[in-house]
């Protein structure tokens, strides 16, 4: 027996596993980053993580408030409603800034004594904080409330993002305190995932009236000869 010599079956084995070795590393997908369980979902403290889980298992987009649009001092209500959303926080969510150390993002940031509620013109399964505090997630729908996350906390990141198995339309962040409101809730950036927008009766009616023309026209058609 010859040693320190590969045979030509042999070599053609080595060089197909390392081939097949390497390919499935250029075609594994990117990590989607460190991820935790949650009862009905999955959470993120990386940012990236999150809104690459939420493109890729939801086919959906991102929407970012940064709460540097409005005037400092601004009570926020309707001024994001052009992005579908509204902010309906009983105890009133107000703009802050510049703040580096409570918002260092762009130094702008919302203020709620407690909680922050936002409600959504249409359901969503993602939404995206960053902040630096310990703050839990209740879930509505149709204004019921479907789900309370456990606690959370931004750790190093100062960020937490959900991506849920259910769909919402509202949501309310809310510190680990009691109802004196003391202390407030700092959010920095909001994020969620993109809303689509739903035809109004006008374009609804004026689709309609095009099918209808158009089934129309083609019973009107004379036969081929």
């Amino acid at each position: 027996m010859r040693t320190g010599r590969i045979n030509h079956s042999s070599r053609s084995a080595m060089i197909v596993a390392l081939l097949c070795t390497m390919t499935a590393m250029f075609d594994r997908p990117a990590a989607a980053g460190p991820a935790y369980p949650i009862e009905h979902g999955v959470g993120f403290h990386s940012f990236d993580a999150w809104n690459t889980w939420m493109a890729v298992h939801l086919g959906a987009e991102r929407e970012t408030i940064g709460f540097y649009e409005v005037p400092v001092g601004t009570w926020v209500t309707d001024h994001y409603a052009h992005l579908g959303v509204t902010f309906n926080s009983s105890l009133g969510s107000q703009v802050w800034g510049v703040s580096e150390s409570a918002y260092p993002n762009d130094g702008y940031g919302l203020r709620s004594s407690a909680e922050m509620r936002v409600e959504f013109d249409a359901p969503i399964r993602a939404i995206g904080v960053h902040w630096w505090q310990g703050s839990r997630f209740r879930f509505f729908l149709e204004g019921v409330l479907i789900y309370q996350s456990p606690s959370f906390a931004g750790a190093a990141e100062r960020f937490v993002g959900l991506v849920m198995d259910f769909e919402f339309d509202a949501v309310e962040v809310r510190t680990n305190q009691d109802s004196h409101g003391d202390p407030p809730l700092h959010i920095d950036d909001f994020h969620f995932q993109r809303i689509v927008p739903v035809p109004g009766p006008s374009v609804l009616l004026v689709l309609v009236m095009s099918a209808l023309t158009a089934r129309a026209s083609r019973r009107r058609r004379p036969a081929a000869k």
